[in-house]
């Protein structure tokens, strides 16, 4: 009896011993293969962004960056192209001017201060920011009442300059961007704000450094559209790659520009633009009430092309 417990308690001893170098072994095996995906999809990740850099992004669905020939341009000249043939106002920086500095510039500038809010500024009753001694001016040019309240804006900071359709001064809703480098993406809201955001894995929502938690995420294709959410507000923006200008190439970078504007509840509200990109009207949801349209021109602002479309006060 006693020679048979020794036996046995050698069995169980061995036997220990190889479930336990076994479990090792498979483990390391696991984690490699963990890090060997991991390496994988990081490399996948980096080259889609720089797909996206360089322009390489043909499959890229078509969003309504054009009108159909049913609808044509409210304001086409004669050449065809922007409003009022190719001019885009005084100042304005359409998207191949050298006139707007780079949204990475920007906030770099003043990281801090380009991340605060238009709305959280210390005013005191005046468009001056009592602390930093910057003019802030925002101005309501129409409102778009329906299921999508849409409400269409301008921000004038007079230390800013990244605006392209109403002046380098101007931040406008028309306006929001994000501008990808090889450094991650830089946001430029309606409000004058420029967030600085890390590239982000897909469908994983990353914050921005600094200001308000604005959610940015990506699917990771060269082709997918990012999204920024204000869960406050409920609002969801979504960005598409444009065409790589010869500027943006050499420069290393490249700008989204703002295609939709939806909510919580699926209501959406198109930016229709020329093939050159300068927006030129406004869609709201086609559902329930919010049906009117609005003209965007460089010089004049918007303006509602019907009476469902309300101008601002």
């Amino acid at each position: 009896m006693e020679d048979g417990a020794v036996r046995l308690g050698k069995t169980l001893d061995e036997d220990a011993g190889k479930a336990v170098k076994n479990l090792y072994h498979d483990t390391g095996d696991r984690l490699r293969q963990v890090a060997k995906n991991h390496a994988e999809t990081d490399a996948k990740h980096t080259s889609a962004m720089d797909d996206i850099l360089k322009g390489r992004h043909g499959d890229m669905p078509k969003a309504p960056r054009s009108a159909p020939s049913s609808s044509p341009h409210p304001s086409a000249g004669p050449e065809g192209g922007g409003p009022k043939g190719s001019s885009k106002g005084p100042g304005s920086g359409g998207p191949n001017s050298s006139g707007p500095s780079s949204l990475r510039d920007g906030a770099n500038r003043d990281r801090v201060g380009s991340s605060k809010p238009a709305g959280g500024r210390c005013k005191g009753g005046d468009p001056i920011d009592l602390v930093s001694g910057e003019m802030i001016l925002t101005e309501t040019d129409v409102r778009l009442p329906g299921l999508l309240d849409l409400v269409v804006e301008r921000t004038h900071l007079s230390s800013y300059r990244c605006g392209r359709w109403f002046g380098a001064s101007w931040a406008s809703t028309l306006d929001q961007r994000l501008e990808a480098d090889e450094r991650g993406l830089v946001l430029a809201t309606a409000d004058g704000m420029l967030l600085s955001y890390d590239v982000p894995t897909p469908d994983t929502a990353v914050l921005p450094h600094l200001g308000p938690l604005l959610e940015l995420r990506w699917d990771g294709t060269p082709a997918g559209e990012i999204r920024v959410t204000d869960r406050d507000a409920g609002h969801t923006l979504h960005f598409l790659p444009a065409s790589v200008t010869p500027e943006e190439a050499a420069a290393g970078r490249v700008a989204l520009p703002l295609e939709a504007i939806s909510d919580r509840n699926g209501h959406r509200g198109d930016i229709w633009r020329d093939d050159d990109g300068t927006p030129f009207e406004i869609r709201p949801d086609r559902r329930g009430a919010s049906r009117g349209s609005t003209e965007v021109d460089a010089h004049l602002g918007c303006r509602p092309l019907d009476d469902r479309a309300s101008p601002a006060p």
